[in-house]
């Protein structure tokens, strides 16, 4: 129930106290004191709630002593000191965390070429805890330490290094092929402090290379060790490999050989190209007979203006021989 329901109540004149005999000016007499009362009442709450209010108003208003305010000022500062060392150990956790997360070395290194922090996979890939990493000289670890010292010098007079190669070596005397990507780091207001670099282990990729290489080797052996001469050419009949045996063959060098026409050294260019085309249509052809050109054909070259010279052909044997091409 309201206020203003609790004075309709009191203010009733049924609710007045009475006796039964009382005339009309005694019961209006009555009901005037009632309301005065009432009246009375409302206003000696009413100053009681200002004193209050008063009270309160004085107190927010009263100026703060200068001892006050210096403790208040304190409690803010530290405060925002917390939030801020917070802060940043949250972002340092943060950083730490994506430096741990590479699964490649990762080190920083200052101006002398010390190395400052280095992660957990640069630890595995040098055997050194990182206690002896941090403070030690970055080129220490590699087996072409002025190989090391001139990347880390790059990076600070160019800004950074891509792909540069190095061998990595493990305390145990082991070493992996690296290439190292490095970058400046700089402060807020812009000035170089460091060098971060990356390592990235390409055993595998080297073996691979390695591999093909030899595979090549192989290849290149097989070629050559027949007697016969032996080309490979393009969809638009050019020689892109000969073997020695065709060299000696036409009495041409491989570098004129490559890229040349190979229907050129044939007494029947028009033949030739007709056995190529049915190679490239039916898959091969057998004991397709040909015969070679007793010389060499004209060499074409273009100088620097897009303009076709013919240099003379060398001289070759008196006559011409019948040669079978195998495909």
């Amino acid at each position: 129930m309201t206020r203003s329901d609790d004075l309709r109540d009191e203010t009733d004149i049924r609710s007045l106290e009475v006796s039964p005999d009382a005339t009309d000016a005694e019961i209006a007499a009555a009901y005037r004191a009632k309301l005065l009362a009432l009246a009375s009442d409302e206003c000696a709450e009413a100053a009681a709630a200002s004193r209050q209010t008063r009270t309160q108003l004085d107190t927010v208003a009263r100026p703060l002593s200068a001892q006050a305010v210096l403790e208040t000022f304190q409690e803010e500062l530290e405060r925002l000191a917390r939030r801020g060392r917070d802060a940043l150990r949250d972002a340092m956790a943060y950083n730490r965390s994506l430096i741990e997360a590479s699964i490649d070395p990762l080190v920083t290194i200052d101006r002398d070429g010390r190395i400052s922090d280095a992660n957990d996979a640069t630890i595995r890939a040098t055997g050194v805890s990182r206690e002896e990493l941090v403070g030690s000289d970055f080129s220490d670890y590699f087996t072409d330490p002025a190989g090391a010292r001139d990347g880390y010098a790059t990076v600070f007079r160019d800004g950074s290094v891509r792909d540069y190669e190095l061998q990595l070596r493990h305390r145990d005397g082991s070493t992996i092929p690296v290439e190292y990507n490095a970058t400046v780091y700089r402060d807020a207001a812009g000035n170089v402090l460091g060098v971060f670099a990356a390592a990235r282990d390409v055993s595998a990729r080297k073996r691979a290379e390695a591999s093909a290489r030899d595979g090549m080797a192989y290849n290149r052996s097989l070629i050559e060790a027949s007697v016969d001469p032996l080309v490979t050419i393009d969809r638009d009949g050019r020689i892109s490999d000969v073997n020695d045996a065709t060299i000696r063959a036409t009495g041409v060098p491989r570098e004129e050989l490559v890229g040349s026409d190979f229907s050129d050294y044939f007494t029947d260019p028009a033949g030739a190209r007709a056995g190529y085309s049915q190679v490239c249509r039916e898959g091969s052809v057998r004991d397709y007979e040909l015969l070679r050109a007793a010389a060499a054909p004209p060499r074409r070259e273009h100088d620097p203006r897009g303009v076709q010279r013919h240099r003379l052909p060398r001289r070759g044997r008196e006559r011409a021989r019948g040669v079978r091409r195998r495909a």
